[in-house]
């Protein structure tokens, strides 16, 4: 199974802390996320991982190339911002021969994604992508999904106040093979995986809940919750 890590935005939340350095390479507890994310990936058994860059990307390219990972990684820089459902479009011939993983490179948690990963492989032909899942107690800083009984995803709400879900998107997708032509016919303007693909994907989505903690580092107060878990 190959992944696709996002890494290419500029982390501006953060203010001071990535003016000097990209935020996949911002450290909790000493570590980068992005080595972080790497590793959790190889036990995983992901047998190779394409990083797309942009901001500071030479800094990436530098980390990369001095570090000993044990699987191949491929990087991919973008002169120009693509977007995440741009990205995952101009790398989806690449990843999809087998089922595929897609995250973000900003994200610390605890699960080891094997369940949702079994789930995924065991779930019907008629389910196309699995989510990872967390909970909120505010919907308007996240994006959430409500649930079917049979935990599929049959609505989404983009950072709303008035969402009467608390199930909150973790951007973490295993996808299959299937996905491919839908994500190929995403038109040029539909360049974010929330808003543009998972809304065609609504009912073929199932949600698994991850366990333990997750953290979206883009903020100062998330990145130090982080730190201290």
């Amino acid at each position: 199974m190959k992944a696709i890590l996002l890494a290419a935005g500029y982390g501006t939340r953060l203010g001071k802390i990535t003016e000097l350095i990209p935020k996949p390479l911002v450290e909790i507890k000493g570590t980068p996320v992005l080595e972080y994310l790497i590793k959790k990936l190889t036990s995983l058994g992901i047998d190779h991982v394409y990083i797309n860059t942009h901001y500071k990307h030479e800094l990436i390219s530098k980390f990369i190339s001095e570090s000993k990972f044990k699987i191949p990684i491929s990087l991919i820089y973008e002169p120009k911002l693509l977007g995440t459902a741009g990205t995952l479009k101009s790398l989806v011939s690449e990843v999809s021969q087998n089922n595929f993983l897609v995250m973000h490179a900003d994200n610390y948690f605890a699960d080891n994604l094997e369940l949702i990963r079994k789930m995924h492989e065991e779930s019907s032909p008629k389910i196309l992508a699995t989510m990872g899942t967390f909970n909120v107690s505010n919907p308007s800083k996240f994006g959430t999904v409500e649930l079917s009984e049979d935990h599929r995803v049959i609505r989404f709400f983009e950072k709303d106040k008035d969402s009467t879900s608390r199930v909150a998107n973790s951007s973490i997708y295993f996808m299959k093979p299937e996905t491919k032509d839908i994500i190929e016919s995403l038109a040029s303007n539909e360049n974010d995986i929330s808003l543009h693909l998972v809304p065609k994907l609504l009912g073929k989505i199932n949600a698994s809940p991850l366990r333990g903690y997750f953290f979206d580092i883009g903020t100062p107060i998330d990145l130090n919750l982080a730190n201290n878990v």
